[in-house]
């Protein structure tokens, strides 16, 4: 079973944090962030905007999967403390498509020293899940597509269409339920 919640404005954002780290089961979170592409006049993506939204996944005591959707655009400039004080805590381990990349933007984009300081594919508690799965024989490039990968682990492909629509603080449900499953 899928739960989304979606959060705001800070204090929103560091009770959900909070809640979340009082119901989750185990230590592993899926971890992704959404910003909006940069064009050239043929479509062509030539860069990317600030992060928009950043997405936590996990599994509750109830064994369900919780999603928090979270908007961290517009101007703001810093993260909530307590969800700065989560993407910083060693003991979680964060797993996703390209993750350390996320972890890296997110880092770049709100001035996180102490993870800009750190080469976020090399901290233990990250998880690439294309090379997760390349140390495990089901791909042969790291480099690979999370529609790709879900394809073949899941048996199921992922539609991606909507990873270029526009991240704006009010999301459509398509968006609602495409950045959940993301």
């Amino acid at each position: 079973h899928l739960l989304v919640k979606v959060a705001h404005g800070s204090a929103e954002i560091n009770r959900s944090v909070d809640a979340m780290r009082e119901e989750i089961k185990g230590d592993t979170v899926g971890l992704d962030a959404e910003w909006n592409r940069i064009l050239n006049s043929r479509g062509i993506q030539t860069n990317r905007g600030k992060i928009q939204w950043i997405q936590i996944a996990y599994r509750n005591n109830d064994n369900n999967i919780r999603v928090l959707l979270i908007w961290v655009g517009g101007e703001r400039s810093v993260l909530p403390m307590k969800l700065r004080l989560l993407l910083e805590d060693s003991s979680i381990r964060f797993a996703g498509n390209k993750v350390s990349g996320d972890l890296k933007y997110i880092a770049e984009d709100f001035n996180i020293g102490a993870m800009k300081a750190v080469d976020q594919k090399k901290r233990e508690n990250v998880i690439n899940l294309g090379t997760y799965a390349k140390n495990r024989g089901v791909v042969n490039n790291a480099n690979v597509k999370l529609s790709l990968l879900s394809e073949l682990t899941l048996g199921k492909a992922m539609d991606k269409s909507l990873q270029t629509s526009t991240w704006t603080k009010e999301l459509s449900d398509d968006q609602k339920q495409y950045a959940a499953i993301d």
